[in-house]
């Protein structure tokens, strides 16, 4: 969706010619493929539940117990690692594409003279912008943590999983809130 609405706002002359819903299912079916050829795998890979003891300030020790985890610590690495690659690759990026963004919305709107649809497209920005922002401090947060502390690392890696997805699913929200202006400006 990122892709489909910098295209739309920065190449919209390019958009108007050559993207069509046949392209849009053509992509969809490129990521769906890529993304299931890297979740299969997961399924033949054997996990296992850790037993971790935490202790308190008084000399108590507390069980906890963590996972589901990947037994073989390659089979964790390279997941995380691939989770990592592909949460860094979508924020830069978004990094490099809402500026420009910004800016075509900007030079778009002083032809018309209309800051209110520029506040209202610029603000999905921002709020985008703010989460990635948010995110990447999470990223850098737990990679810090997990590496001088062992026993995050566990946490670290499902958290990461249920955030990258739980960002999914809040991100469409700032773009739809462009979608009419986007369909009325450069699609109809």
């Amino acid at each position: 969706m990122s892709l489909n609405r910098f295209c739309a706002i920065c190449c919209s002359q390019m958009y108007r010619r050559h993207w069509s819903p046949k392209i849009s299912k053509y992509l969809l079916a490129i990521i769906f493929l890529f993304a299931l050829a890297i979740a299969v795998p997961i399924l033949w890979h054997s996990v296992c539940f850790r037993l971790s003891e935490v202790r308190t300030p008084f000399g108590q020790g507390q069980h906890k117990i963590v996972g589901p985890v990947f037994m073989e610590i390659s089979t964790q690495k390279i997941y995380y690692n691939i989770t990592k690659m592909f949460a860094i690759s979508h924020l830069a990026f978004l990094l490099f594409a809402y500026p420009l963004m910004c800016r075509r919305i900007r030079q778009m709107n002083l032809k018309q003279r209309s800051h209110r649809v520029e506040v209202r497209m610029c603000y999905a920005i921002i709020l985008l912008s703010i989460a990635n922002l948010l995110f990447a401090i999470y990223l850098i947060t737990w990679e810090i943590l997990s590496r001088r502390h062992a026993e995050l690392s566990p946490i670290a890696e499902w958290s990461l999983l249920m955030i990258v997805d739980f960002y999914d699913l809040n991100s469409p929200y700032g773009l739809i809130i462009t979608s009419k202006i986007i369909l009325n400006k450069y699609l109809l």
